[in-house]
């Protein structure tokens, strides 16, 4: 595939209160523009992106000039947030829509001629603005004239970047759970590659994406800790020979494990409130001995 990405003027749509609004709320777009830029992904803009709406009087351009009046830290936040967002819209490569731009619809809409349809047409990824309640973090179905329906992903957080990384294959299973969970409970920044995900089946990896999900989606730690189906315990092998962690950087951390789908488990540490993954067993095998 191409290593392109199309920024989605459409999702601009005058939803902000305030232009302060629109840089807090972008943060994690500017993380997901990052991170492409890292794979050397090349970000597309349409021409007249500048016309966009931010507010309902403030379109793109007005960020020339724009001075918040935060006070703080936080000010200073906004003033790099404005920084990035300015780069990203004055620096090449533009793009601009000609006579014979292929009808694109999603849904009822016409989407001939913009970002949505060039990333569609050439299989590339789509980047969104934060709170467009009909792109963000979304999977569209791109009708493309003479070539049927699309999926493509509408890209705002590193869930979703992660998503679409993975369905075009840029990235690797633990790769992707690094981003799918980036700032939740479950953190796979420290998953060691060789008990990762590369050792479970297509239908095994996605039967633990549930469990992983679940394991996020309690109120607060205690109640995920109560929970039946998951089983999370402290790891207590019968002898230091059977001890898993042994002999690694991890011996002396108290080691803890969770369920995701009989038999497999993940195994980690606490670490306030993230869970840190270092390994996940396909067969429950260590776990039988501790």
């Amino acid at each position: 595939m191409n290593k392109d990405a199309y920024l989605n003027e459409l999702s601009l749509q005058g939803q902000y209160k305030s232009i302060d609004e629109f840089l807090e709320t972008n943060r994690s777009l500017i993380f997901v523009i990052r991170e492409l830029e890292k794979k050397e992904y090349k970000l597309l803009k349409r021409y007249d992106l500048y016309n966009s709406m931010i507010t309902e009087t403030d379109n793109m351009y007005s960020l020339n000039g724009y001075r918040s009046k935060n006070i703080g830290q936080n000010n200073d936040v906004l003033r790099k947030l404005k920084i990035d967002f300015l780069k990203m819209c004055c620096v090449e490569p533009f793009w601009q829509p000609d006579e014979n731009e292929t009808v694109c619809h999603v849904g009822a809409k016409d989407v001939t001629g913009s970002s949505i349809a060039r990333a569609a047409i050439f299989d590339d990824l789509l980047l969104s603005f934060a709170c467009s309640e009909d792109y963000t973090d979304k999977k569209l179905s791109v009708d493309i004239e003479g070539d049927g329906v699309k999926a493509l992903y509408s890209v705002n957080t590193s869930k979703l970047l992660a998503e679409s990384l993975y369905s075009h294959r840029v990235i690797d299973g633990d790769a992707y759970l690094k981003l799918r969970y980036r700032h939740t409970r479950l953190d796979f920044s420290r998953l060691q590659a060789e008990y990762g995900s590369n050792m479970l089946e297509k239908d095994e990896f996605k039967e633990c994406i549930k469990s992983f999900d679940r394991f996020i989606s309690f109120d607060s730690w205690n109640e995920m800790m109560d929970d039946e189906s998951l089983k999370y315990k402290a790891y207590s092998p019968s002898s230091k020979r059977d001890d898993w962690f042994a002999n690694t950087e991890y011996r002396n951390r108290s080691i803890d494990k969770f369920r995701c789908v009989n038999p497999k488990r993940c195994y980690g540490y606490r670490e306030g409130n993230v869970f840190y993954a270092l390994r996940i067993e396909r067969d429950h095998t260590i776990s039988d001995n501790g």
